[in-house]
């Protein structure tokens, strides 16, 4: 999948929560892949770290 515009994002999730998705389902579906990706690009534990800002838009990760 490509980038997204906003619009569109918020298309993506209105889709999802009719579909019985939850906000928290989706972010913690977010995190996992994250963390799958990231090790493809950073296989070595310990050779990443993620600085997220606080807020909703980043799930308010720390």
């Amino acid at each position: 999948m490509g980038a997204v515009t906003a619009d569109e994002m918020r298309e993506i999730e209105e889709v999802a929560f009719r579909g019985g998705a939850t906000p928290a389902g989706l972010m913690e579906t977010a995190g996992r892949r994250l963390g799958l990706a990231t090790t493809r690009f950073f296989p070595i534990p310990g050779t990443a770290v993620a600085n997220l800002g606080k807020g909703h838009k980043i799930g308010s990760a720390h």
